[in-house]
This record gives structure tokens, C-alpha cells and sequence, in this order.
């Protein structure tokens, strides 16, 4: 017991000397991984720090739904559903795409947030500045450990848009 509690100690202790950012070990995380991912080759840098923390939803349900709308759409196609139990699926996950994207764009969080329960994750928004004086906001999606980096706000968006194709009923006659 007293090993165990050494070793939490020790960890700790390890974990707050590599704490550079005011926003704890994630902060540090996520200005590590915009210098490491997304400023790789840049050479005039002058500084990369975390200015604000954000609760935002992720698309880890949608990443579930996707499969789901297809084997919904073969069902309807072998007429185990009909097109309005299809629609209203479809309808749905078109409607939490809305909200994840309404997050995102305007910090709204939608008002049946009891749907979202461990949705939501933690991002950082990490300032560059350049030696001329250039500033950019790079915001970083954490893992829902809240401390591992995930992607950037760029990539994520794109790969919303990704799930339009799965969800759209389309030309499905």
C-alpha cells in the first residue's frame, strides 16, 4: 500500500515539473502538439501558448451512427423498415451533426444536453505568434482523457462534413 502510494506520488510530482501552461498538463499537451504537428518547418515562431479552455461536443457518437445508417438504409431496401422509420433516423443524427457544428461555430450547447452525456470534450485554444508580429488561433480536440491530443478544430470540421454523405437519405428509391 505504501508502494502504491509512493509511486501515485511520484507521478504526480513528475506530471507537475513538465506543467509549462497556466492550463495544467493538457494546456502543455496542446502546445506541444501544435508545435510538433501543425507548425513542423516553421521556422519563424515566436511563441505558441494556450489562451483559453473550452468545453466543446465531439462527434464520438457519430462515429457509432455511421455504420448504423447504412445497415438502416439496407433494411429499408429490404423492406425490414419503412422510409419514414429511415427519415426519421437519418433525421436524428442530421440533428446532432447540427449541434456538434453549432458547438463548434458558437459555443451554443444544445438544450437537451442529456442526449450529449459523454459527449462533450475539452479544447484548447493555442496562440501563435510569429517573429513579425502574425497571430493565429489554432484550436486543439483533446481525447476524453482531456489531456491526450486528438486533432485540430481544421481537421475536425472536415471530417464533419464527411458525415453528411452517411446521413443524407439522398436518392435512396
Amino acid at each position: 500500500m505504501k508502494k502504491m502510494i509512493m509511486m501515485a506520488t511520484i507521478g504526480a510530482m513528475m506530471v507537475a515539473c513538465n506543467v509549462d501552461s497556466q492550463f495544467g498538463y493538457g494546456g502543455s499537451m496542446a502546445e506541444k502538439y501544435v508545435k510538433e504537428e501543425v507548425l513542423r518547418g516553421y521556422d519563424d515562431v515566436k511563441s505558441v501558448e494556450v489562451v483559453k479552455e473550452d468545453s466543446l461536443l465531439c462527434d464520438v457518437g457519430l462515429m457509432f451512427e455511421r455504420t448504423n445508417a447504412w445497415r438502416k438504409k439496407t433494411d429499408y431496401l429490404e423492406g425490414l423498415i419503412s422510409k419514414d422509420e429511415l427519415k426519421s433516423y437519418l433525421d436524428s443524427c442530421m440533428d446532432e451533426l447540427s449541434a456538434i457544428s453549432d458547438s463548434w461555430e458558437f459555443g451554443k450547447k444544445p438544450d437537451n444536453m442529456e442526449r450529449y452525456a459523454g459527449k462533450m470534450r475539452r479544447v484548447y485554444t493555442v496562440k501563435v505568434t510569429t517573429d513579425y508580429g502574425k497571430v493565429r488561433e489554432i484550436r486543439v480536440l483533446m481525447d476524453n482523457d482531456g489531456v491526450t491530443p486528438r486533432t485540430t478544430e481544421e481537421e475536425f470540421m472536415d471530417n464533419l462534413v464527411d458525415y453528411l454523405d452517411d446521413f443524407e437519405i439522398g436518392n435512396i428509391d
